[in-house]
């Protein structure tokens, strides 16, 4: 199979947006987040309400996390309607499981659907969260329908050997108040990966399913 670029209308975009609610919630979602990442063996916690009815044992016991993703339930882009997915914090990097993938859902991502993915468009819209440091979405230059999918660890992400030579990035600015950067992206048209340095990441993500 050989692949092709990926098409111009599912390159990511940076953005900014205003939040309509006090930086107050952000902040004490993020102190919420940063107590329970800190008792993780992985220095990594999450707000995934998605996953409520499918993963029993984790803990959804977020009450500030659930009052921002109440207070901030959807963000409307480019004539899109964003519906909030998740918030996560992680206090250290983290390594990928899977390096670049594709969601296969708006809200976890994960359930590893490779033939939902031909019949829909799944947008995400990425925002960074922490006042201090930057985030970095990574992507492959390459059409996913052009290339071989595999499902793994609920992730549907490339098989190949990563062409480094088409590696992206880009780099999402740390918030200033209610003011966030985030990236708008087809998270199912584009293979794409987080990228933590030092001082992993507070994020929340948004996402809008298209049927085609």
């Amino acid at each position: 199979m050989n692949s092709k670029p990926l098409e111009k209308q599912f390159q990511p975009l940076l953005t900014v947006v205003g939040l309509d609610c006090p930086q107050q919630l952000i902040s004490e979602a993020g102190d919420e987040l940063h107590e329970k990442a800190s008792k993780d063996d992985y220095k990594c916690f999450g707000y995934f309400p998605g996953m409520q009815a499918k993963a029993a044992t984790l803990d959804f016991d977020l009450p500030k996390s659930k009052v921002f993703a109440d207070k901030v339930s959807t963000i409307t882009f480019d004539d899109k309607k964003f519906l909030f997915s998740f918030l996560r914090m992680s206090l250290i990097q983290q390594k990928g499981i899977s390096p670049y993938h594709v969601d296969s859902d708006a809200s976890a991502a994960l359930t590893g659907d490779i033939a939902k993915i031909s019949d829909t468009y799944i947008w995400r819209f990425l925002i960074n969260l922490s006042d201090t440091h930057h985030r970095t979405l990574s992507y492959l230059d390459i059409d996913p329908q052009t290339v071989e999918l595999q499902n793994k660890s609920g992730y549907v992400h490339y098989a190949g050997e990563i062409p480094e030579e088409l590696i992206r990035f880009v780099n999402i600015p740390p918030r200033n108040g209610s003011k966030v950067s985030g990236v708008v992206f087809c998270a199912s048209r584009v293979l794409h990966a987080g990228r933590d340095d030092e001082y992993g990441h507070f994020v929340a993500g948004y996402g809008c399913e298209i049927t085609k």
